[in-house]
């Protein structure tokens, strides 16, 4: 199928490699310039299968193969570079990041070290997860699904070689399975597609399809005008993957076909198809080429990293610097790390301390895991942080009175137990997870005044009756059962809170019919909190990027301007109006927590604490400081 020989070195391969690295780094740094660049790790997949397939097709066939000397080749391929990057992040980590993230950096370390960074990254999706930015090894994840496949396909290759005939009907019947687990899992559970081997498999399995026919079917060639409609259609594919898919169609699913049967295409057509003789093999797009493992590796963490630091400041000069700092960090690395180390002598030895290089690295990521990011690294202000995460899943009453995303079909599994039964007045807090942030401040204020609390609170489920979040499930199933519960309890204030923002968040044309529902329920009082303050970055992450002399003195601003969320002031004046005219209560959290200076991030007595621990949830200091300021409006 190819009319070059397998073995021998084909430029224009790297080339290919170039189009894939180029469009993931395009992709990262501009997302809504390239926005389907991502499918560039789809590229790699097709051309690892192909590469690394046909050299174990060969070794086993000339009876040469041999484990030790197969996984030592990748230890010398993919070590040294991902070692380097690694302790860059965890030296850099320790200087920017807060103890949260620094944490998560650990656990990434460990996990990248093991090669297993799709699981990590599957299993910590959720609600409260961290933003893809904020992720410096984000990226390791199809290092992982690469490693996964070559440890079970080398194996089954030796097992099987005796029967080398069946090996070709078994691809088909792998890619098949393989392919339709992703058909299904990008459209049912797409995490789980994403992350996964069994819905990825297929890609490499396709590389080493082709890699079957360019060792055992050599006669088999496509050449002259057929290789170049080939190879046409090949970069035509790729072309419309990049362009046409986006990050939030399911994939990989059937729209991977794209980039991978364009690769397999590309790499069908054979070196002498034109596309690939003068194109992919031109000297810049080898050069690329070369350099496109650790130009994958470097790039994600220093965009990631700026990100994390400067926000929404980074301009695209900024990022353009970026890229070329990660081209140049990645040519010094292929020319003084990875060539001295891939080749040479002492190649044992050379192993031997990658693999326990490697291990080091891991336990420097574990420690800081189990140290909790190793706070007391800083100062005071990442102390402060760190307080500030300690018990939040408690403090919310999480799959009690609080429902999670991922509780799937379940409503509240006693409404009973999140009832204050007996006292009075009741208070009842409804909302979405904004709500069920300041359950502590309610609770605290408990202490200085009587009254019962009943909680029904879900996350991205505002409290409006009719709403049907397309995101979320059985959110209108909630609230109706709600509106029937509040029936039985007869609370005496019901306190309506969500992230509003300016309706573009939830339909603020149901509240409405929800005050009438709560009004024909005898409830007297109804309460509307006001939009919370709200960054477009983490308050801590904002804090530290804004503080000028915090690091000098332990102290950051009381006011902060800058990365609030637009239109405060507009939003707050709009709810005001929206609740006037329903004839309900109306507390202006924007007027108690904002001035002309900015919002509010911290207590202004006593020692300080931040009010926020993410964009707009806040801690439990900062809603007993919240509770402690409208106290007089709510209960009167």
């Amino acid at each position: 199928m190819t009319n070059s020989s397998y073995s021998g070195y084909r430029a224009d391969i790297d080339g290919l490699r170039a189009i894939a690295v180029l469009s993931v780094v395009i992709f990262h740094a501009f997302p809504d310039f390239l926005k389907g660049g991502f499918v560039g790790v789809d590229i790699f997949f097709v051309i690892s299968g192909f590469l690394i397939s046909g050299i174990i097709y060969q070794n086993l066939e000339n009876k040469k193969f041999s484990f030790i000397d197969f996984y030592g080749r990748r230890i010398r391929r993919i070590f040294p570079a991902l070692i380097l990057v690694m302790l860059f992040c965890l030296f850099f980590g320790w200087q920017v990041l807060l103890a949260e993230e620094y944490k998560q950096l650990g656990k990434h370390v460990t996990c990248g070290a093991m090669f297993v960074s799709n699981f990590c990254l599957w299993l910590e999706s959720g609600y409260f997860d961290n933003s893809a930015e904020s992720k410096p090894l984000l990226h390791l994840w199809s290092l992982g699904i690469e490693e996964q496949f070559y440890i079970v396909w080398p194996l089954f290759l030796w097992l099987s070689f005796r029967y080398k005939k069946i090996i070709l009907p078994l691809l088909a019947v792998f890619i098949f399975i393989s392919f339709y687990l992703s058909l299904f899992f990008s459209t049912q559970r797409p995490i789980e597609a994403f992350y996964l081997p069994p819905t990825r498999f297929w890609e490499l399995f396709a590389g080493a399809t082709l890699a079957y026919f360019s060792v055992f079917k050599k006669n088999i060639t496509f050449i002259g005008r057929s290789s170049n409609f080939i190879s046409i259609i090949g970069i035509f594919l790729i072309i419309i993957g990049i362009i046409a898919i986006n990050k939030t169609d399911p994939f990989p699913g059937w729209r991977a076909l794209f980039p991978v049967a364009g690769a397999f295409m590309l790499i069908a057509a054979g070196e002498k198809a034109f596309i690939n003789r003068n194109i992919l093999a031109n000297k810049y797009a080898v050069w690329i080429g070369l350099i496109s493992y650790p130009l994958y590796l470097w790039h994600w963490p220093l965009l990631a990293f700026a990100r994390v630091i400067y926000a929404d400041r980074v301009t695209t000069a900024d990022i353009f610097a970026i890229i070329a700092v990660s081209i140049f960090l990645s040519w010094l690395t292929y020319i003084l790390l990875e060539k001295p180390i891939r080749f040479g002598n002492k190649i044992v030895l050379k192993t031997i301390s990658l693999l326990v290089a490697m291990s080091l690295v891991s336990g420097m990521g574990y420690i800081v895991y189990i140290r909790e990011g190793i706070s007391e690294r800083n100062d005071i202000f990442h102390k402060l942080y760190s307080l500030t995460r300690l018990n939040i899943v408690t403090e919310w009453r999480f799959h009690d009175c609080h429902m999670q995303i991922d509780q799937g079909d379940k409503n509240f599994p006693d409404r009973d137990l999140c009832v204050d039964q007996n006292k009075r007045p009741l208070v009842v807090l409804w909302g979405d997870s904004i709500a069920a942030s300041l359950y502590a401040g309610l609770k605290n204020l408990q202490k200085e005044r009587k009254f019962g609390i009943a909680q029904f609170t879900a996350n991205s489920c505002p409290p409006l009756v009719g709403y049907e979040n397309p995101k979320r499930n059985l959110c209108k199933e909630i609230n109706d059962d709600n509106i029937k519960y509040f029936k039985k309890i007869k609370p005496d204030i019901v306190l309506l809170a969500a992230a509003w923002r300016d309706g573009s968040n939830y339909p603020l044309e149901y509240l409405a019919n929800t005050v009438q529902q709560l009004k024909n329920s005898g409830i007297k009082k109804i309460v509307m909190l006001g939009q919370l303050p709200s960054w477009k970055a983490e308050l801590p992450r904002v804090l530290l990027n804004n503080s000028i002399d915090y690091r000098l003195q332990n102290k950051f601003p009381l006011y902060v301007k800058d990365s609030l969320y637009p239109n405060l002031e507009n939003i707050d004046i709009n709810l005001q109006k929206l609740a006037n005219n329903l004839n309900i209560e109306y507390i202006s959290t924007y007027k108690l927590m904002c001035t002309q200076e900015g919002c509010m991030t911290q207590t202004d007595k006593g020692t300080p604490a931040i009010l926020f621990f993410d964009s707009d949830h806040m801690t439990p200091e900062g809603a007993t400081w919240l509770f402690n300021n409208i106290q007089n409006q709510l209960m009167k």
